[in-house]
């Protein structure tokens, strides 16, 4: 009985980890052949443009080839970071506003096959949710600095 009990336990064990095993091993071949910031190329020109003035810089790291970052000089209050993972990217935003930060996220699912018109469509429906973000934060902390009179 215990045996059956422990074979149980490992089966459902592999069931729930090799796919999401499967997925990662997916995300090292498919980012060796095509690095996340040419995979994102047109989705972080986008951003770029629209959200940092077209100054922003990526970042890449050597020890996490799913992660890269969007920074300017220019805007140094704002911090873009992208996550690709088991085929999904979680874009956050990370803005600070008289040194209160907001933190703003947002998951992508199923990006292996990306097209240049889904890139454009997740750019366009992060700005739109992100700028509304900004500017609701923008005026709490306004509020709770100056009591409304801004």
């Amino acid at each position: 009985m215990l045996i059956f009990v422990i074979l149980l336990l490992v089966c459902i064990i592999a069931i729930l980890i090799v796919p999401f095993v499967r997925q990662l091993v997916l995300d090292n071949e498919e980012l060796e052949l095509n690095p996340i910031n040419k995979k994102f190329e047109l989705l972080v020109q986008i951003l770029n443009d629209e959200i940092l003035g077209g100054y922003g810089e990526i970042t890449l790291f050597d020890n996490n080839p799913r992660t890269m970052m969007l920074c300017s000089e220019e805007r140094p209050n704002m911090l873009i970071c992208f996550l690709y993972s088991t085929g999904h990217l979680t874009i956050t935003l990370k803005y600070k506003f008289w040194q209160r930060e907001l933190v703003c996220e947002k998951q992508f699912p199923y990006l292996r096959d990306l097209t240049d018109l889904r890139q454009q469509d997740i750019a366009n429906e992060f700005i739109e949710m992100s700028t509304a973000k900004i500017l609701e934060h923008q005026k709490k902390v306004n509020s709770e600095l100056f009591g409304g009179y801004f």
